[in-house]
């Protein structure tokens, strides 16, 4: 019986030292897997509609992808869009904090080198709030950093997109998308 006991511990044990644990300081990116869809609004002297959709999955084993696409619709003008993704996993050294992985480890926009004028990603959770940021840097030094707000409703989530271009705001957009799919 004593054996059996052992046996059992130790089984308990391994399992438990082999399984990674959840990192408790970090908040979960769960909650926000799935599809949404929705329109956003441009304030710059006029307003341009736009639609959009992003998707965030699972990538890897604590990591996740998230992809959108923005349809643009001027006045007399045919749609235009574009469609981007970024492949984050959490960074080594802060758990809170999810980096992009280069592009030669997944197809996505970012990279790790943003001064061979690259983007460069990273993205955190504060509460129900998803923050993706992009930088870019151009060969001259100017820089360019796109913040993606996508925080958690009752319906879906809402969208609050800034860009900024050395320190002046260039854009801002506000939207709600529904949760269309899990």
């Amino acid at each position: 019986m004593r054996v059996f006991r052992f046996s059992i511990s130790l089984l308990v044990a391994v399992v438990v030292w082999n399984v990674t644990p959840a990192r408790a300081d970090a908040p979960s990116i769960r909650p926000f897997f799935g599809s949404y869809e929705g329109s956003a609004l441009l304030q710059s002297g006029e307003i341009k509609n736009r639609e959009l959709r992003v998707i965030i999955r699972p990538f890897g084993e604590a990591g996740f992808t998230v992809r959108w696409r923005t349809l643009i619709f001027k006045s007399g003008k045919d749609p235009t869009g574009r469609t981007q993704v970024i492949y984050f996993e959490p960074s080594a050294s802060n758990p809170k904090v999810y980096a992009a992985t280069p592009p030669e480890e997944a197809a996505g926009i970012a990279t790790d080198q943003p001064l061979a004028g690259h983007p460069f990603g990273w993205a955190r959770i504060v509460d129900k709030t998803l923050t993706v940021n992009v930088l870019t840097i151009s060969e001259a030094g100017d820089y360019v950093i796109q913040t993606y707000n996508r925080t958690l409703i009752k319906t879906g989530m809402a969208l609050a997109f800034v860009r900024v271009r050395n320190g002046d705001v260039e854009k801002r957009i506000w939207g709600e998308l529904e949760r269309v799919a899990d």
